[in-house]
């Protein structure tokens, strides 16, 4: 297959051929997110794509009263607003920049006309929406049946794997968001994860120190979502 000489890093933009790529430069165009930022509310009309390069997104459900708890990540491996995909124009979540990074910004009409046209693009898409699903799915299961500890740690390697390095920056408040509990249960949780020597815990910044430890003493949820994060990687 023919391949642009530079290739981005996100997984589905690399594996379009370079007279694909082209076509969609005209409707693109590189964005630099903050921590924070907000790509779209629950709610919100899908009229572009952004595909990570690096940084990791979050998929939040949220209450009425405004409480907030994380069902999915996004990160190099896919795109926020695949929902439009499946002909719903609506984002059922709110979708906010965890960790910083860079991103193309596409339109989406051009980018769902390649997508219909171009078969194997196609197939990349739906085993991605595959990989949301099992997150999406995993993160219900996660929530309501293991504890905190066991939650956190899975949050920890799962953020590890989307970006790639044992170190993870983040505020305990936008972490007791990802988790939907108070700060000082994290506080409290994070301790016990540095005390055993698993991570190291600073303000603004969780060094992951025995990913095989973390590993054990996390629930099945982070195995199977990796399972499947390893497969669509390997696409």
């Amino acid at each position: 297959m023919d391949k642009r000489s530079t290739q981005p890093r996100n997984c589905i933009l690399r594996s379009l051929r370079t007279e694909e790529y082209k076509r969609l430069l005209a409707f693109s165009k590189p964005v630099t997110l903050s921590t924070g930022d907000v790509l779209f509310e629950a709610g919100d009309r899908i009229t572009d794509f952004y595909f990570l390069h690096s940084g990791m997104a979050s998929l939040l459900s949220t209450t009425e009263e405004g409480a907030t708890i994380e069902v999915g990540m996004v990160g190099y491996e896919g795109f926020v607003g695949a929902d439009l995909v499946l002909k719903t124009n609506r984002m059922p979540y709110r979708s906010m920049m965890q960790i910083p990074g860079e991103a193309t910004k596409i339109k989406a009409r051009p980018l769902l006309d390649e997508f219909d046209k171009n078969l194997d693009l196609r197939n990349l898409v739906l085993q991605y929406l595959h990989l949301v699903l099992t997150q999406v799915s995993q993160s219900a299961v996660c929530n309501r049946f293991h504890t905190l500890e066991e939650r956190l740690c899975r949050w920890l390697l799962i953020s590890r794997e989307i970006i790639d390095s044992d170190e993870i920056p983040l505020t305990q408040e936008l972490l007791s968001q990802m988790l939907g509990v108070a700060r000082t249960g994290v506080t409290m949780t994070a301790g016990i994860l540095q005390q055993s020597g698993l991570i190291r815990y600073r303000r603004g910044r969780i060094t992951i120190l025995d990913r095989e430890a973390l590993a054990d003493a996390s629930c099945e949820c982070y195995r199977i979502v990796k399972q499947e994060f390893d497969r669509f990687i390997k696409c």
